[in-house]
């Protein structure tokens, strides 16, 4: 198999679209791996060392390697952080006041990885409540804003086909973190948006299984 090496900045939107279909074999997983725990730890989200327990146990297709949250989702400067997502050179906005937001999810306490990941593009044009109710039906976990966040950072070229609803979580009146590319400007956004609206062009994102320890 030709072996490919991924940008630093991650994969263009076509490789992307590769990457997701598991049958190509665009990249093996160890060059995912390193790709991942390079660009985090180039951002300083991670050491280099953090996922080091987790290569012996790498999964077919899409996987995310995750770091611990820093801090209670309220509490984290998410527009320091988005800073650090760029596209095509812009830098990454905030436009969300995390000050009420509160996750469904489990915390992540320590290094983790996603797999089985479906990046929201089968739940376009349904609304965030519904995809919630439909994700959780079929066993799987809908991405919170930490989860997404670093969806974003591996893969930003992801936002070029759709945002992502982060529908684990919201704020005290129900408004749900989106992540999305303005088209425009060719900047990364974290906004709020209305819980019961649908587009064609925003879905949510989930995963199938969550990895801390080698097998």
């Amino acid at each position: 198999m030709q072996m490919h090496n991924i940008s630093k900045v991650g994969p263009t939107s076509e490789e992307y679209l590769q990457l997701i279909r598991t049958e190509t074999g665009l990249y093996t997983a160890e060059e995912l791996f390193e790709f991942e725990r390079a660009r985090l730890t180039e951002l300083g989200l991670a050491p280099i060392g953090m996922f080091d327990h987790l290569s012996k146990s790498l999964p077919k297709g899409l996987f995310e390697l995750c770091p611990p949250r820093p801090d209670a989702t309220s509490k984290i400067n998410w527009r320091e952080l988005m800073s650090r997502v760029t596209f095509n050179n812009n830098l990454g906005e905030c436009d969300l006041d995390p000050s009420y937001l509160k996750d469904d999810l489990e915390i992540l306490t320590m290094p983790s990885m996603l797999s089985c990941i479906e990046d929201g593009r089968n739940r376009l044009n349904i609304k965030c409540s519904a995809s919630k109710d439909l994700i959780k039906q079929e066993g799987r976990f809908p991405y919170d804003i930490w989860r997404g966040y670093i969806h974003a950072v591996l893969f930003t070229s992801q936002l070029t086909n759709h945002g992502l609803d982060l529908v684990a979580s919201s704020d005290e009146i129900g408004l749900v973190p989106r992540l999305y590319l303005n088209l425009k400007t060719s900047q990364p956004i974290l906004g709020y948006y209305n819980n019961e609206v649908h587009s064609q062009n925003w879905g949510a994102p989930s995963y199938g299984k969550l990895v801390r320890e080698a097998k």
